[in-house]
């Protein structure tokens, strides 16, 4: 017999407190993931459809953004999703946002 599919619900970090106090083994964070991942892909496919009105607009001038989070569970910005979308890119000197956008695409221009 097929398992059940889980309700849909939306979810917040606050989803993964009450299940804190239980053994590790049995937290579920897959709900929270399952929509930050999704977070992600639709920020990266916006900025993408954004880069292409501006290429087509102006084919000689990058397209990107300045002020990328660092990357981190709770937030920031997912690079090997965006840096697949963008031309350029200013991000943040925190955490590791440099080294990771630096990382995701060598070849694209990252102002240091």
């Amino acid at each position: 017999m097929a398992a059940r599919a889980p309700k849909p619900q939306y979810v917040t970090p606050d989803f993964v407190l009450p299940q804190l106090g239980r053994p590790l083994a049995e937290i579920d964070f897959s709900p929270l993931l399952d929509r930050l991942t999704y977070n992600d892909s639709l920020w990266a496919n916006f900025l993408g459809r954004l880069v292409q009105c501006a290429t087509q607009a102006d084919p000689q001038t990058p397209c990107g953004f300045v002020g990328g989070q660092a990357p981190c569970i709770w937030g920031g910005y997912d690079y090997a999703k965006l840096m697949k979308k963008i031309q350029f890119i200013e991000a943040y000197d925190l955490g590791s946002s440099k080294q990771s956008s630096a990382r995701s695409v060598p070849r694209m221009p990252c102002h240091r």
